[in-house]
């Protein structure tokens, strides 16, 4: 009974305080004025930093960058391809051999917001992707405003300001090119707010709504959010019993408990997207190695990250936020009249937020216990959201109660001393910077003095408006600072462009040849790393490149040489003959010639020369093959001996496809190894490169042929089989060249100093009998399923069977497949270890359907639904228990 009724005496201090304060901040700034402000500020910042920067649509540098160059604007594409009816949320064919395309879906596009891209053309996903980020930087602004009127009692323009530093962090600013991440930001203080609710009122409903929002939007995000939230309801709660310790333990156990019973329910609401997302990424994702003890970076490298001019992509955290917050909060910190308690609560979870940012095992931890590839320090968010809790305290008090001379003076020396440090041990990019960097500090203390000192309304409400544009212009320099680096070197005409003529390309293609069939790209519209085209345009691709790819497939292509060992993406860099005709590729484009076995097509030349070309004797979706297929596994590391397995798996005998050819090594030494290589009649002859890298790079070595272009293997995007030419009727000999520098692969006077070749570096070189090659297909192709339907998520036909046996359709098993013959439920088996799927069959016709749904998912909605239902029941008897009886 004690600590209930402390509770309702706490709540209602809580309450009068509020309603005072909003009463005081409806003359400083009506709401109106403060919703517009919130919403246009952040766009007009974004607007400055691109102008500044000369990114799209102010200049000429695409506003796509780093994944969202390479993956994410061809999964907008796909998206709305499939909410314009043109694919499946479910599945897609087009990427890899076939993939579950749900976990993309609940990862990269589950906010709503994304449902703008169909407003937006293929060519112009750019501008959709753009105005996605800027709705989201106002949505960031007006919830971290509200948190601050709401929770910390502040005016509405204190908290616009004190929001703003969170809203236009350096952490948002490097990762706008993530925008899938960036819900999290405006949905946390709403997930915040509703902890302290709960806390303090015992309310739970915007903390339960705001987490399922969060998990549904992006569950890795979401995921975070979670782990923030339990770190700050254990927060509030000992800021609550700081404030009031007469609140019993009763009071906190039933706080707990009903804190546990949200975060249960956001899962169990979420459970529709989230228990389909889980059970696909179950053993899909690749382990990364880490090291425990490693740093992230140095203290020195933290502190200076806290100040503009020190940024450097990959190297320093992005948590700087404004010079107002840092000066702020270190007058939090040595505030007498803020209970010492609550100070050393929010230096607790400052030190969580610079562990999270340092420490690689701790970020682990952040990341799902996963460890992150790319994008450095993800959790550098934390250090502007503790630093905004404390300074909105700060500026609370000081607008109730001024502040101290002596105390502002002292953290002004110390936040110099800091600069004058970084500049010594050069964190600063130039002395311009640092000595920038002090004066915002001078003048910003001078600004907060003269706020403290100001008893007239209105020179206050100027002051604090010129605190508000010294800090946006301090985050638009800061913004501009880290775009200097980050957008560079990619042409958003040339993204446009690119995708006019694909698509041009690809509709004539389709026009020429309306039937099933695979093809690929070798060359991409980035470089060679954006990879997803298959997916954006429709059309049935090999390549891929996300996080959340079925490795199963992805190891299968490696091993067999199209592209690295080990990756989790995968790039189709050049035909690999039986392997395209095995998996159905019956079209390749690329710009550098036609490939052997490969013949043109009337298709229009494309950019820069593209070309299509067509595989003659490529097979149906599949065909009937061996039991030894369900068994059989290639990864042998030698991607001929990979094909050779493959083909005798399928066929039930040994056949020997590749054989090696005879190679005379004429060149050796650390730089340069050359082979004269005989290569018979009807012989397709290739080379694959093995061995370590070399040192100080990526690259085992260059790869050059007599006639050919010279290219980098071993790299990420750049290993696979190469060709040694055309197939002609008489033997013939070729030079081939593995050195560690292109001139010297090309055959010309390598450059002083160039690296040297690891010992073991080589070329594994064989040659493929043209004729095995025709007999092979030919015994597979009498046998094949040409299906009537080979939609994503949906295939349908007719299979006539030589006997009782295996059909092997040439994409991955997943349980989320339901497959019937001639109307009968039957269960599949995996072939080559899972990255084909095997359909039992019986002689003579077989009718084959196959349909896909992910697997949870309908469970998944109907614990969805029980768990709405029951909400809102609960909900319901609540209110009517809390109705007072008249």
């Amino acid at each position: 009974m004690c600590s209930r009724r402390c509770s309702k005496e706490l709540d209602a201090q809580t309450h009068v305080a509020v309603a005072t304060n909003h009463a005081n901040s409806h003359k400083r700034m009506p709401e109106l004025g403060w919703v517009l402000a919130c919403v246009c500020v952040p766009v007009v910042m974004l607007c400055a930093v691109c102008a500044w920067s000369g990114v799209y649509p102010f200049g000429d540098e695409s506003f796509l960058d780093d994944d969202l160059l390479y993956q994410y604007v061809d999964f907008f594409s796909w998206f709305r391809r499939v909410l314009l009816g043109e694919g499946s949320l479910f599945y897609s064919f087009s990427q890899t051999l076939g993939v579950n395309t749900w976990n993309q879906y609940s990862y990269y596009l589950g906010s709503p917001l994304n449902l703008l891209v169909v407003f937006f053309d293929e060519a112009h996903l750019t501008d959709a992707v753009f105005v996605i980020d800027a709705i989201k930087l106002s949505l960031m602004q007006l919830s971290w405003s509200w948190f601050l009127r709401r929770r910390l009692t502040l005016s509405r323009l204190d908290s616009f300001v004190v929001a703003l530093s969170i809203t236009w962090c350096g952490w948002v600013s490097s990762n706008l090119m993530n925008p899938l991440w960036l819900d999290m930001l405006y949905l946390l203080p709403l997930m915040m707010l509703g902890c302290w609710a709960l806390v303090r009122e015992g309310k739970w409903a915007l903390l339960l709504v705001s987490t399922t929002c969060s998990i549904v939007f992006c569950w890795y995000m979401g995921y975070m959010s979670c782990v923030f939230a339990v770190l700050y309801v254990l927060f509030e709660a000992y800021v609550a019993h700081v404030e009031d310790a007469s609140l019993a333990g009763g009071f906190f156990l039933r706080r707990a408990l009903r804190f546990a019973a949200c975060m249960i329910g956001a899962l169990a609401l979420s459970a529709w997207t989230f228990l389909p997302t889980v059970l696909a990424m179950m053993g899909s994702g690749r382990a990364w190695e880490m090291d425990p003890f490693e740093l992230r970076c140095g203290v020195l490298d933290l502190l200076a990250s806290f100040f503009v001019g020190t940024f450097r992509s990959e190297e320093t955290p992005q948590v700087f936020a404004g010079t107002l917050p840092l000066v702020l909060y270190g007058m939090f910190l040595f505030d007498r009249r803020i209970d010492l308690r609550i100070r050393l609560a929010t230096v607790v979870l400052l030190i969580i937020g610079c562990a999270s940012t340092m420490l690689a095992v701790v970020e682990f931890v952040w990341c799902g216990f996963r460890v992150p590839n790319a994008f450095y320090s993800r959790t550098a968010f934390l250090i502007p959201v503790v630093l905004a809790w404390g300074s909105g305290c700060e500026l609370r008090e000081i607008r109730d109660h001024g502040s101290k001379m002596r105390v502002v003076v002292a953290v002004s020396v110390a936040l110099v001393g800091i600069i004058a440090l970084g500049y010594l041990r050069n964190k600063f990019d130039a002395p311009i910077d640092a000595f920038a960097s002090a004066v915002a500090v001078v003048v910003v203390c001078a600004l907060v003095v003269l706020l403290a000192r100001m008893p007239r309304e209105g020179m206050a409400v100027l002051l604090t408006a010129a605190l508000a544009c010294f800090g946006a212009l301090e985050l638009v320099r800061d913004g501009h600072v880290q775009w200097r680096q980050l957008y560079t070197g990619v042409s958003q005409q040339h993204q446009i462009d690119y995708a006019m003529d694909s698509r041009a390309q690809l509709n004539e293609l389709k026009a020429l040849d309306p039937g099933v069939w695979r093809m690929d790209k070798t060359y991409t519209r980035a470089w060679l790393v954006a990879l997803n085209e298959g997916i954006a345009r429709g059309y049935k691709a090999l390549s891929s490149y996300t996080s959340t790819m079925d490795m199963r497939s992805v190891d299968l292509l490696c091993a067999l040489g199209y592209s690295t060992p080990g990756e989790f993406c995968l790039r189709y860099g050049g035909p690999v003959a039986p392997s395209d005709s095995l998996l159905g590729i019956r079209y390749m484009a690329s710009q550098g010639g036609c490939s052997a076995l490969y013949e043109e097509t009337p298709v229009a030349v494309g950019m820069d020369g593209a070309r299509v070309y067509k595989n003659p004797s490529a097979l149906g979706l599949g065909y009937g093959v061996s039991q030894d297929a369900l068994t059989a596994l290639t990864n042998t590391g030698n991607p001929f001996e990979a094909q050779n397995e493959l083909v005798s798996a399928l066929l039930g005998r040994k056949v020997e496809l590749y054989k090696p050819l005879v190679a005379e090594l004429a060149t050796s030494s650390d730089t340069l190894q050359t082979w004269s290589v005989s290569i018979p009649a009807n012989t397709v002859g290739c080379a694959y490169v093995i061995g370590d890298r070399m040192e100080g790079s990526s690259a085992i070595g260059w790869l050059g042929l007599e006639g050919a272009d010279v290219t980098e293997q071993g790299t990420r995007f750049s290993y696979h089989v190469v060709g040694l030419g055309k197939v002609k009727d008489e033997a013939r000999t070729r030079v081939v060249r593995l050195a560690s520098s292109a001139e010297a692969a090309n055959g010309e006077a390598a450059p002083a100093d160039v690296p040297l070749l690891a010992q073991n570096a080589t070329c594994l070189l064989y040659g493929m009998d043209v004729e095995t090659y025709n007999e092979i297909l030919g015994e597979l192709g009498a046998h094949q399923f040409e299906p009537e339907r080979f939609d994503d998520g949906y295939v349908t036909g007719s299979y006539e069977a030589p006997n009782d046996g295996w059909l092997m359709m040439t994409f991955p098993t997943d349980k989320g497949w339901t497959v019937s013959v001639n109307g009968q439920t039957v269960s599949t088996q995996d072939a080559l270890g899972g990255a084909f799927t095997a359909i039992p069959v019986r002689q003579g016709s077989n009718r084959i359907e196959m349909r896909f749904v992910p697997r949870g998912f309908v469970v998944g909605c109907a614990i969805s639904v029980v768990a709405l239902i029951g909400v809102v029941a609960f909900s319901v008897v609540s209110k009517r228990r809390a109705r007072p009886i008249m």
